[in-house]
């Protein structure tokens, strides 16, 4: 957010879909928990500063992760893994083409939040703004709540939320502070 921009390149997609697998494991399927629990890492820019904090923080997938904490040998590792991988045969995994999703009832959830946020003063409209372009990723789009998407469609409206935000002229400005600053600008 402080960038002027969401996660473009499947990371807003990832986290939704950890978020609906989690919701999906429970007695009642409630993905609100789970989506609110990814866009505040989003909004936060939540980061880790080890392998270990990143599973305990859900970045990375306990059950796929592996942690080296050989600076010297993690490249030989991976490399290793790789081949070990290919050697058994592996695939990667078939693009999901059924996500049921919390849709635009979960879309106005965020959007109640968020306005009191902004009327608030606790963050600027732009602010605003943007976290509901990553609300309406996660939550899947403006369809029905438990309507089916694609991974594929996950995809294509991080990307359409990523152009428009390029395209604003408060989010141009955010961007180029930051690189000129390395500092975010509440605009």
């Amino acid at each position: 957010i402080g960038a002027g921009l969401l996660p473009g390149a499947g990371g807003c997609k990832e986290l939704a879909l950890r978020a609906y697998h989690m919701a999906s494991k429970g007695q009642n399927y409630k993905p609100m928990n789970f989506l609110q629990a990814a866009f505040m890492k989003i909004g936060m820019a939540t980061t880790s500063t080890s392998g270990s904090e990143a599973i305990s923080k859900n970045i990375f997938n306990e059950q796929t992760a592996k942690i080296n904490y050989s600076k010297d040998r993690q490249t030989s590792q991976a490399k290793f893994m790789v081949l070990e991988m290919n050697e058994r045969g592996y695939h990667a995994p078939l693009p999901q083409q059924k996500v049921k999703v919390a849709g635009d009832p979960g879309i106005q959830t965020f959007r109640l939040m968020l306005y009191n946020m902004v009327e608030g003063k606790q963050i600027s409209a732009h602010d605003g703004l943007i976290a509901e372009k990553i609300a309406t990723v996660l939550c899947g789009g403006a369809v029905h709540r438990g309507a089916t998407i694609s991974e594929q469609d996950f995809l294509s409206l991080e990307r359409e939320n990523f152009v428009e935000l390029c395209a604003h002229p408060k989010s141009q400005a955010r961007m180029e502070n930051i690189l000129k600053t390395g500092k975010p600008l509440r605009n």
